[in-house]
């Protein structure tokens, strides 16, 4: 009896225990929602008075235009001293980017565009004679073959330049790849407009320009009301820029923090959302096109053939400026030229959004001299190598390995004729330029000490002598003005190719140089050898040692 009763006690008590505990939630439960209220109250007041939503949502508006209007303007850049990331160097005007004045304000544009000097693919050769690539020929110089070659590092450029538009999409953002597309989830951009950093992209360069200059926009006092109550920012707000097909919105996250009159301060965040319809993605989708095959087709011409560009639309507009650092002080953009593409559509105060693309000047490419050898087959044995002295060399215009080829291999009285044919990724006019043999110096066979002109056999010999063992044993140069190429009916009347009659005193291998400037001054060459044979090899039935 007495053990029942100690049971009834104890369950008591554990009740009791219980109910008491029921009784403190329920006062903490109601004494937090009671705080709750109280900041909701607060912050509402706080927001109502201080008109905060239109506040914050009218700053989104003039930032996100701003925002996108000079990223466009600049080529896809902000600069940290406009709250960007991208260092700005004043020194490097002309360099890294172009100094332009559009409808009345100074940018500095970076360059949508640069010479093959700024392209991580290392098939790809800057300096001539090997420019673009060693031995290159036009018809090679194909998009499969570039992609073969430097896809890994770069897609969208080519033989002609480097695409350096930066990329559109942050790669860890809303549009990451594999997002799908509805009313509620985010569709993810085209493939290869993901930037290898997210810093280095539109999506993220936009997004935090927003976040920088938004305190600065909205930027609110401590709010208090007469129970003593404060609300004040706690921090910056946080951005999301999410792209749209046609428009961008930016979700923003505004920390708070109350303080309520004897309670600890409470941390509440409020978000604001705000639709743009600029249509940036749009637009960079069809700039981006047009700069790809700019760097990847030779005879692609973006003033003639925009119009054909995938992404192309009725509303946009494209304007080629030459020369459009004029007059220009910095040395280095005197010849770039800039595209102006608008989008008629997307409009801030009457405004078309617009990207401003600079390219860089490029340099010309000479094509590979196509060769040539006098018949019969005999003057083909010349055709393939000559042994020379000297240290051997990667040029393929040089000896390598003590082996020279021959370009042109002809009798003396034969006459050459080179036709050069360069090219100019910009479309500029193109100066062809001789020099060496028979233009600026001569060569001429010293006969007594390399052959017996009554004994033809050993002139074989002698040639094997004259470029085996010492290449100036049997030739003597001389520095003369002859200009014997550019006087040439050939190049009278094209001011490009030439033609030369060989004569005996021709006889032996000789260099012509040949290049191709361009208005700036950049240029491509080429060394051509040419080896002029005695006519009373012509009639030989056996080929010459």
């Amino acid at each position: 009896m007495r053990k029942a009763q100690i049971t009834l006690f104890v369950i008591i008590g554990m009740l009791i225990l219980i109910l008491i505990g029921f009784l403190i939630f329920i006062r903490q439960k109601a004494t937090q929602t009671q705080v709750q209220s109280t900041v909701d109250a607060v912050l509402n007041e706080f927001i109502e008075k201080n008109a905060l939503k239109q506040y914050v949502q009218n700053c989104l508006d003039t930032l996100s235009n701003d925002g996108a209007m000079l990223l466009a303007h600049q080529g896809g850049v902000l600069y940290q001293d406009q709250k960007g990331l991208t260092p700005h160097e004043p020194s490097q005007r002309g360099v890294a980017y172009l100094p332009y004045t559009y409808e009345g304000e100074n940018y500095d544009v970076t360059y949508a565009i640069h010479d093959v000097e700024f392209h991580p693919c290392p098939q790809l050769v800057e300096q001539p004679p090997g420019y673009p690539v060693p031995g290159k020929n036009v018809t090679e110089l194909t998009v499969n073959k570039y992609l073969d070659k430097c896809q890994f590092y770069d897609r969208f450029s080519g033989y002609y330049g480097v695409n350096t538009l930066p990329k559109l999409c942050d790669p860890q953002g809303p549009n990451k790849i594999g997002v799908t597309q509805s009313k509620t989830l985010y569709k993810s951009c085209e493939p290869g407009s993901y930037g290898s950093k997210s810093e280095n992209t539109l999506q993220y360069q936009l997004q935090n320009y927003i976040q920088n200059h938004l305190p600065l926009c909205a930027n609110f006092s401590v709010f208090e009301d007469a129970y003593g109550n404060r609300v004040e920012v706690l921090d910056k707000p946080t951005v999301t820029l999410i792209w749209g097909d046609t428009d961008f919105s930016t979700h923003t996250s505004y920390p708070f923090k109350v303080h309520l009159q004897g309670k600890e301060p409470v941390v509440k965040y409020i978000e604001f959302t705000n639709e743009n319809k600029l249509r940036l993605k749009k637009l960079y989708y069809y700039a981006n096109e047009l700069l790809t095959h700019e760097t990847q087709d030779l005879f692609y011409n973006i003033e003639r053939d925009h119009q054909k560009a995938n992404f192309y639309e009725e509303s946009f507009t494209m304007e080629k400026v030459e020369n459009p650092c004029n007059p220009c002080p910095y040395t280095p953009a005197a010849f770039d030229r800039l595209y102006v593409v608008r989008d008629e559509r997307s409009k801030v105060l009457s405004k078309a959004l617009t990207f401003l693309l600079p390219i860089k000047n490029r340099r010309p490419f000479l094509d590979v001299i196509p060769r040539k050898f006098a018949e019969p087959y005999n003057t083909k044995s010349f055709s393939k190598k000559v042994n020379v002295s000297g240290a051997a060399s990667s040029e393929p215009s040089s000896p390598k390995n003590g082996v020279y080829p021959v370009d042109f291999a002809a009798y003396n009285g034969s006459k050459i004729l080179v036709e050069a044919q360069g090219y100019d990724p910009d479309d500029d006019p193109l100066t062809y330029t001789y020099s060496a043999w028979k233009e600026t110096t001569n060569s001429q066979v010293l006969n007594t000490a390399c052959f017996d002109e009554t004994k033809p056999i050993p002139f074989t010999a002698g040639v094997y002598r004259f470029y085996n063992e010492n290449p100036n044993f049997c030739t003597k140069h001389v520095l003369s003005n002859l200009g014997l190429w550019s006087a040439s009916p050939e190049y009278q009347m094209t001011q490009q190719k030439v033609g030369y009659t060989v004569t005996n005193e021709d006889i032996g291998l000789h260099l012509l140089n040949v290049s191709v400037t361009d208005p700036a001054g950049l240029m491509d060459y080429q060394e051509v050898a040419i080896l002029v044979i005695p006519e009373e090899y012509r009639n030989l039935t056996g080929s010459i040692p």
